[in-house]
């Protein structure tokens, strides 16, 4: 025998004799019209079947946990031995043996449930009987499906809340198949449904607004129509062609009228419209009030929770990060991927960590947002995977660019100081010379290992140079973009890097060497090898020490170079350190006046270039 076979009984029960947790579950049903022909059998069936319906999912959400499930009897036997255990364990079988007699109240409520949907049936069945077939018939026999699927429903919850199982999932033959394209219109939904609500007014004004241009059209051409009739009916004097154009002017005045009212009730419903909507910043503070009361709060449950987890999982890996690089100053390999495979971790598990909690506050909108945000991340991650590939390379330091070598980029020299997805080059030289650059813009360069002693640059700030253009001066400043050079009368001259390393600056505080050429007349051919070179020397070293002070002259050289066309030419060499950097031009000028003084002093004649032009007569 089934379930509910004996004879109905009306039901009873007042509100006041109802269990509380049933009054309070009330609202949870199976379908609209259930409940509607539900209710009008009996008030208090309606929320006695709710409770039911409630009852029953929550068995089977129950039924994942076995654990939670006590039987009566074990809550009798419990409670016989409540004296012999402790109070903590009392308190769990005071509340098994409340949770049985709620259920066991629960299967009274179903039962009654179950006979009253029978006694609906059986009257439905009566008055189908009764019924011609036709549009009514139809109806009822829809109604009578309806019922009988209600009436198989309470059984299996009845079983259900009975038996402590999921009854339903464990009769099903076969698992439901999972229909992804489904699953995820499912979650587009809220999103969409907000959309769409947030622009209802907007696009119901525009509909209207189109509405009515196109009645004006129709009403212009209609007016057009009437009065072209009327003309042909004014000239003509055929009396049945009139009787005929008289009718046609008939219908085309009463749709003219039809058309004229239906403009009038378009133009009312957008001024209706229209004087709804609230001014621009009303709705905006009413859209933003509704979002904080609503979504607001769970926005900001959800951020927080992502930022504290992430922030954690962060924090944990800086600290093992800070333990490793007290043991080793480079890192492995193994350990970038190690790095590189957390913060990946950390970002997936502080999003989903987000989503339960968009989960947990029944935040579906909230919810379908983060999960195709996901999608999406997802599935530009697979598209791009050709393209990381070489980045996912550099990152564990297996590419062309390694960690600790040197760098040229953009024409610079730079130190990698550190490979990540903001990789830092740095150039020590340089002024502001420490850049971040995202890993990507380093596909493609090739750095190699920089010597101990290796210049970053080809000056240094306070040093003096010599440019390819004949300018000479002291850097006053250099960084990766510009390069200051101020000369002797403290003009100063600004170059782009670039094109101060262009014109291939001599460094002259590093130490540099003047060389200069001097001729004197071949009649001192005899003394030529011997005394003139050495009385040059002499005196060029005097005036040297002079200049630059003995410390900053390292040496001085000097011979005979060649015979020339109409001298005899000596080169002489001077070796200064950079301290005398400064004095560049005045070590030149001081070696021209040191020749030509000797040269006067000792009546030596500088010859001069003498052209013989010869005439044949």
């Amino acid at each position: 025998m089934e379930i509910g076979d004996s004879s109905p009984r009306q039901c009873t029960q007042t509100p006041g004799q109802i269990p509380g947790y049933i009054r309070a579950l009330g609202n949870h049903g199976y379908g609209m019209a259930f409940r509607d022909r539900l209710f009008s059998h009996c008030p208090q069936t309606f929320v006695t079947l709710a409770v039911v319906l409630f009852l029953g999912s929550m068995v089977a959400t129950a039924a994942d946990q076995p654990e939670a499930a006590v039987s009566v009897a074990q809550g009798l036997a419990a409670g016989q031995a409540a004296h012999d255990v402790p109070e903590e364990q009392l308190r769990e079988q005071r509340v098994a043996a409340v949770t049985e007699t709620e259920a066991l109240d629960a299967l009274v409520a179903v039962l009654d449930a179950i006979k009253s949907r029978q006694t609906e049936i059986k009257s439905l069945l009566q008055e189908l009987k009764r019924q011609d077939p036709g549009t009514e018939a139809d109806a009822l026999q829809e109604t009578l499906e309806s019922a009988k699927q209600d009436l198989k429903q309470l059984r299996v919850n009845f079983e259900s809340i009975a038996t402590g199982i999921a009854v339903k999932d464990y009769r099903a033959s076969k698992p439901e198949s999972f229909d992804l394209q489904g699953e995820l219109v499912k979650l587009a939904q809220p999103l969409v449904y907000a959309l769409n609500s947030a622009t209802r007014d907007s696009r119901d004004i525009e509909t209207l607004r189109q509405l009515i241009e196109q009645s004006n059209k129709r009403i212009r051409t209609a007016q057009l129509a009437i009065a072209n009739l009327r003309r042909l009916m004014a000239r003509n004097v055929n009396e049945g062609l009139t009787k005929q154009l008289k009718r046609m002017l008939e219908d085309w005045e009463r749709e003219l009228e039809t058309l004229t009212d239906q403009n009038q009730i378009y133009e009312q419903q957008l001024q209706s419209t229209l004087d709804a909507k609230a001014s621009f910043l009303t709705s905006t503070g009413e859209a933003f009030t509704g979002f904080v009361r609503n979504r607001g709060v769970n926005a900001l449950l959800g951020l927080a929770t992502f930022m504290a987890v992430f922030g954690v999982l962060r924090f944990l890996g800086g600290v093992v990060k800070r333990m490793r690089a007290t043991r080793r100053h480079t890192r492995s390999s193994f350990e970038r991927l190690t790095e590189l495979l957390l913060r990946t971790f950390s970002f997936i598990i502080a999003i989903t960590a987000t989503l339960v909690v968009f989960n947990l506050r029944n935040d579906w909108l909230l919810l379908g947002i983060g999960v195709l945000f996901l999608g999406a991340l997802g599935w530009v991650a697979v598209k791009s995977l050709p393209t990381v590939s070489e980045q996912f390379t550099l990152l564990l330091n297996l590419g062309s660019v390694r960690e600790g070598e040197r760098l040229i980029y953009q024409g610079l020299p730079w130190r990698v100081t550190s490979l990540n997805l903001y990789s830092h080059l740095e150039n020590p030289w340089l002024t502001g010379g420490s850049v971040h650059l995202a890993i990507r813009d380093l596909v493609g360069n090739v750095s190699r290992i920089s010597l101990a002693d290796e210049p970053w640059f080809p000056s240094r700030e306070g040093d003096w140079v010599k440019l390819d253009d004949g300018f000479i001066g002291e850097i006053l400043h250099q960084s990766p973009e510009m390069v200051v050079v101020r000369d002797f009368g403290n003009c100063q001259k600004t170059y782009t890097t670039q094109n101060y390393l262009g014109l291939n600056p001599m460094n002259l505080s590093s130490g540099y060497r003047i060389q200069m050429v001097f001729g004197i007349d071949y009649r001192y051919q005899a003394d030529g090898a011997t005394r003139i070179p050495e009385t040059f020397k002499a005196r060029l070293t005097e005036e040297l020490n002079k200049l630059v002070g003995e410390d900053n002259v390292m040496r001085v050289e000097g011979d005979f170079f060649l015979p020339n066309a109409s001298s005899l030419d000596y080169e002489f060499e001077a070796y200064i350190k950079g301290d005398a950097a400064h004095l560049y031009e005045e070590v030149e000028r001081t070696m021209i006046y040191c020749f030509l003084n000797v040269c006067n002093e000792n009546h030596w004649e500088i010859p001069f270039q003498q052209v013989t032009i010869g005439q044949r007569v």
